[in-house]
């Protein structure tokens, strides 16, 4: 069973969900967590992940995993949810069970409208976008970015995630960025994924300090 902790409920309009746990390359993590800090986005609600067995000791600190939900509200007048965390679940039920309680809250904001991040597999690093999509309406939307169509599977609580969002109502889509390390962290790719964010969002995203998120991404990241 996982556990819920509120710290605030804010009052979003129409806020875009964006997925940020980590995966190959890193990719969401680093993406995410650049855009949590530039745009000084608070923390609402944090998500305890029982069922990993793992626990990591930080600078004589206990972590344990941990999924964070984060808001904000851009210069532009967007209003956003962030989802962080320093794992996934370690199996399928547990995934469903996470990303139906992160739909739920998101839904009960008021989102209607989910990007999820990560990686693929190639042999170039940020050099192309890959996108699936809930909907043709979503996809259509994103093609016009410059992102290319991807088939195949999506593995991990970003495909459950935007698998499961249509069932709540929501449209979504998935960014993927091609990466040559998918077990390193890969700041690259999270900027081709920040570029295609910041147009489709017509947010400004500063890509200056990705590169200082990446250590601390390394050093929370928790692993089964």
């Amino acid at each position: 069973m996982m556990l819920v902790r509120t710290l605030e409920e804010p009052s979003l309009a129409e806020p875009t969900l964006l997925e940020g746990l980590p995966g190959m390359g890193f990719v969401a993590n680093i993406a995410v967590l650049h855009m949590i800090e530039q745009l000084r986005a608070r923390k609402f609600a944090e998500i305890l992940i029982p069922s990993q067995p793992a626990a990591k000791i930080l600078e004589g600190h206990l972590q344990i995993p941990t999924v964070e939900m984060y808001h904000c509200h851009t210069a532009e007048g967007r209003d956003l949810i962030l989802l962080y965390g320093n794992t996934q679940p370690p199996d399928a039920p547990s995934q469903y069970g996470l990303c139906s309680m992160v739909l739920n809250t998101a839904r009960s904001l008021g989102c209607g409208f989910m990007i999820c991040v990560g990686g693929v597999r190639g042999q170039r690093r940020g050099r192309e976008v890959y996108c699936a999509a809930t909907d043709a309406e979503s996809l259509n939307k994103a093609l016009g970015f410059g992102v290319k169509r991807i088939g195949g599977r999506i593995f991990g609580s970003t495909g459950i995630l935007l698998g499961l969002a249509r069932l709540w109502g929501i449209r979504g889509i998935c960014l993927l960025a091609e990466t040559a390390t998918p077990d390193r962290p890969d700041v690259e790719a999270a900027k081709a994924v920040l570029r295609v964010i910041g147009a489709m969002l017509r947010t400004r995203i500063d890509l200056s300090g990705v590169e200082d998120v990446v250590e601390t991404v390394r050093r929370r990241a928790i692993f089964g």
